[in-house]
């Protein structure tokens, strides 16, 4: 699941490395190898325990992550310059990309969220108006909900298809009685992403509509990676029996 613009590149996912592949169980017996590394892209649904350090990508995803927009408010707090504000945001940024190109790492998730970044500070430096900086998120978390709800209007959730996807199961499986569990769990999880998505635009909407620029930002870090990081707990706390028992239910068929 995909995360707000500036601070989960999700969740899902939801502007970080994104949660991190726990080693799997033991391969579900007769399981197709591309199945078992679209399992395993999953990520924590396969391990026994949750870790929210993994969820937020580490000590070093939830900083590139959350630090660049904490530079732009605590620098906008202290001088009330846009312009001094967002180039110490993009400084901050680039420092990131820089140290993982040097480092010979991968600079993919972290060059996404700079480009999700150089959005929001292009909205705020054009209009000049420091909370459009946020503008962009405010965006993202809108098409996200309108997406997540319309395939809940539709009774076919997005987690669902993305369960189906990953477990190979037959176009519209959630409709079998058989896959009943599953089906409910993928109801449930995508109910609960969207309510986060929500949860932002209710709480974000009204201070960007009152030019509340510091509180808006202090109330988008929190709804940000952490939030995230809690709701994928319960996408784990509730796909995770039903997705242990559909692997033993297939392994018994085999």
């Amino acid at each position: 699941m995909a995360t707000d613009s500036n601070s989960e590149s999700s969740a899902n996912a939801p502007d970080s490395d994104g949660p991190q592949t726990q080693p799997s169980e033991q391969a579900r017996p007769g399981a197709d190898p591309q199945t078992e590394e679209k399992l395993a892209q999953w990520g924590q649904l396969q391990a026994e325990n949750f870790d929210f350090h993994t969820a937020v990508g580490g000590w070093r995803g939830l900083t590139e992550t959350i630090v660049p927009g904490l530079v732009f408010l605590v620098v906008y707090i202290a001088s009330a310059q846009l312009t001094i504000s967002l180039v110490a945001s993009v400084a901050v940024a680039l420092v990131f990309v820089a140290a993982r190109i040097i480092a010979r790492e991968s600079s993919k998730f972290a060059g996404m969220g700079f480009f999700t970044l150089a959005i929001s500070v292009a909205a705020a430096a054009i209009s000049g108006e420091a909370r459009n900086y946020y503008i962009w998120s405010l965006i993202t978390n809108a098409a996200w909900a309108a997406g997540l709800a319309a395939t809940l209007a539709v009774r076919a959730p997005a987690v669902s298809l993305l369960l189906g996807w990953m477990l190979e199961l037959p176009s519209k499986w959630w409709k079998d009685p058989q896959h009943r569990a599953l089906a409910k769990g993928g109801k449930v999880v995508t109910w609960w992403w969207l309510g986060l998505f929500l949860v932002r635009l209710i709480t974000q909407i009204p201070l960007w509509i009152s030019d509340q620029v510091v509180t808006l930002g202090i109330v988008k870090i929190v709804l940000g990676l952490p939030a995230a990081a809690v709701v994928a707990w319960v996408t784990w706390t509730v796909l995770r029996p039903v997705y242990v028992n559909y692997r033993e239910a297939a392994a018994r068929e085999q």
